[in-house]
């Protein structure tokens, strides 16, 4: 039997839309998706790797950094740049975490030098906000694969989450961490 090339592309077509969507729909009974390639069902990925619904941005695993986790608390690097409009937003929200979280958050700033002119701006940082240049160099070498740009999260030196939405709406950014560092503090 000869099958006409139209044929074969739709029965192709078919047959990977019948896996992707068994693909999509593989959920452990918790509801949560399954983890992605390279990571194991016992690591946190579970509700981290941006497989929970109910986050807004998701988070992406940093590749092969040791975990810098403590048991009852929540380990935040925020990379920000003074030039950095997103980053300026986000901070009153972290602040609010804080607040909330208490000792259980344990955030610091690391001043990122993306822009023209950031350079100087975090050599000079009076304000307090960073963490010394140095230290903050250190950081961006060590975390320069998982920061796609500013505002970028490092949490507990496992997972990145770039980008917020404090900008357009606070309320949600403050949602998305509250949720996150729930889980988090929840799964410990």
């Amino acid at each position: 039997m000869k099958w006409a090339p139209t044929a074969v592309i739709i029965v192709l077509l078919g047959a990977v839309a019948v896996l992707g969507s068994m693909a999509v729909n593989q959920k452990p009974a918790t509801g949560l998706a399954v983890c992605p390639v390279g990571l194991n069902a016992s690591d946190t990925c579970v509700f981290a790797c941006g497989v929970n619904p109910e986050l807004k941005i998701p988070l992406e695993a940093v590749g092969n950094a040791q975990s810098c986790a403590v048991s009852g608390k929540v380990k935040v690097i925020a990379f920000h740049s003074p030039t950095c409009q997103y980053c300026e937003q986000q901070t009153p929200v972290l602040t609010q975490l804080k607040q909330k979280y208490g000792d259980t958050l344990d955030l610091s700033y690391a001043c990122t030098t993306i822009h023209t002119g950031d350079d100087v701006l975090c050599q000079n940082d009076t304000s307090g906000k960073y963490l010394p240049y140095a230290q903050s160099q250190a950081l961006l070498t060590q975390y320069q694969t998982a920061i796609g740009g500013t505002p970028t999260l490092v949490i507990n030196c496992e997972y990145a989450r770039v980008g917020s939405y404090a900008i357009q709406d606070p309320t949600t950014e403050y949602s998305d961490l509250d949720k996150l560092f729930s889980l988090m503090l929840g799964a410990q």
